[in-house]
């Protein structure tokens, strides 16, 4: 049975599962790491025993582990000669304002690895134009209480002997990238269900499905992050006939819904690009 003509989920996983987790060289032609936080990579050498082993579990888990579904699936990579350094593509969940985007988050294991969270910022900003959630910030800063930007419930926290990279990786996308954009926002969950918290609600929904189209769904597609190229050439293959309809949909969704575009967040980093 050839695989396009095998139903979507089904293709999906038969031609994707296979890449959900590899190794690269995240080092340009000069020897420096195409990485975010490539200033402190020089800081963390001679890594502890302890670290690497932790290592070596979670990236034998996450091969097996990482979701692979045309609805929400995630792709990780890391360095051939680095195990603390990672670049991951989360896809948006179809159904919420980022669908089917590809979002690049870069990682980076401390040598006090597990003891601390990891590090990890968002590389997908638009050229630090958007800020795509209260939690994403536009300078890629994300704030979760897993990674200790955010201080949440005591069980919510990082646990180093239970807390896991695959947990933080599913929480961004399950937690920060829904349909509840405005309402991340910290004190203004008492809005929601309220007919202006969810007119901001909508209106901070249409601007993340924009720039979500612009900048994780086009640009992805002309220029393909590194590492991720077949990954991202068989996804939107697979899946451009959802795409076209969710779009379609938020489109005619936009003409009637009640949205407010102002005042969506207290910060004067709320940008974005149309």
């Amino acid at each position: 049975m050839e695989i396009l003509s095998m139903p979507l989920s089904q293709a999906y996983w038969q031609l994707l599962s296979a890449h959900r987790f590899d190794y690269m060289s995240m080092k340009d032609s000069y020897g420096k790491f195409n990485h975010v936080y490539h200033g402190e990579l020089y800081k963390a050498t001679n890594p502890p025993v302890s670290k690497l082993v932790r290592l070596a579990q979670e990236i034998a888990d996450l091969s097996n582990s990482l979701p692979c579904d045309w609805t929400n699936s995630v792709f990780c990579r890391v360095d051939k000669e680095r195990v603390d350094v990672m670049k991951c593509v989360i896809m948006g969940s179809a159904g919420t304002p980022y669908a089917h985007g590809a979002f690049v988050y870069d990682l980076f294991f401390e040598n006090s690895y597990p003891a601390t969270p990891p590090k990890c910022q968002l590389v997908t900003t638009g050229g630090s134009t958007v800020r795509f959630n209260p939690n994403l910030y536009n300078n890629g800063k994300v704030c979760l209480s897993l990674l200790g930007t955010w201080r949440g419930q005591s069980t919510e926290n990082w646990d180093p002997k239970l807390s896991t990279i695959l947990q933080v990786l599913l929480s961004i996308q399950a937690i920060i990238m829904s349909n509840e954009v405005y309402f991340n926002e910290p004190g203004y969950e008492h809005e929601a269900g309220t007919p202006e918290g969810e007119r901001k609600n909508e209106g901070y929904a249409n601007i993340v499905r924009y720039c979500n189209i612009k900048f994780a769904i086009i640009e992805a597609i002309d220029n393909p992050p590194a590492g991720f190229e077949k990954v991202i050439r068989s996804n939107f293959y697979l899946k451009k006939n959802e795409i076209l309809k969710e779009v379609k949909e938020w489109v005619e969704k936009a003409k009637t819904s009640d949205a407010t575009y102002v005042g969506l967040v207290n910060d004067h980093n709320m940008t974005w690009a149309p």
